[in-house]
């Protein structure tokens, strides 16, 4: 692909962060293939850089992982609002972590803490599906833009997924990133909001 499609990608991601952000608990049903997808493709990522040394490879490992993981959450519902929890646990983890000292915790540890962050998820279904979908959202809407924002500014070039997805790394984890999470913080709020019908009417 293109820096060109990849530009056109961003502003269709973001029209779908949107939706995500005021409409995520009435969509959940069909935005389960899309969390199950996305927790295949960030279980091979965290696991098999140091296995598998080709980009190639691991790309279609991740794609494979991520497909099998979205027929799984789709068609056993549970299943799937369990992993939705269990997900989002794992990306507070990644995007905040670092703020309490979470990236220096035992693997066992976060994994216990995502496993009841899906159990929660089950047993509190509304309150926390409105939780994802309006955090889900409001990261494609803040990274997609920041994207947007060095494409005309620096003429960013971005040719594959695979430098699409670490340039969000990069975004989450560089010096700008409490900007960003600030931004996506109160973008969640505002989804949150939205979704439960408790914001102002202007």
């Amino acid at each position: 692909m293109s820096s060109i499609q990849f530009l056109v990608l961003a502003f269709l991601l973001i029209g779908v962060g949107v939706i995500f952000c005021i409409s995520g608990r009435k969509l959940f049903k069909p935005l389960l293939s899309l969390i199950g997808f996305a927790f295949g493709v960030m279980l091979m990522q965290s696991f098999l850089p140091g296995i598998v040394d080709n980009k190639t490879t691991l790309l279609i490992i991740c794609v494979i992982a991520g497909i099998f993981f979205a027929f799984l959450t789709t068609f056993i519902y549970s299943f799937g609002v369990f992993f939705a929890g269990f997900v989002s646990v794992l990306i507070f983890f990644n995007s905040y972590g670092t703020s309490f000292g979470a990236n220096e915790w035992n693997i066992f540890i976060k994994l216990l803490v995502c496993i009841a962050g899906g159990f929660f998820a089950y047993f509190f279904q509304k309150v926390v599906i409105s939780i994802i979908t309006a955090f889900l959202g409001s990261y494609l809407i803040t990274l997609n833009s920041w994207f947007i924002f060095d494409y005309f500014k620096s003429n960013k070039s971005i040719t594959t997924f695979s430098q699409y997805y670490d340039y969000f790394n990069q975004v989450i984890m560089n010096s700008e990133s409490s900007i960003a999470l600030i931004i996506i913080t109160i973008l969640a709020v505002a989804g949150i909001l939205a979704q439960w019908k408790l914001l102002p009417k202007i």
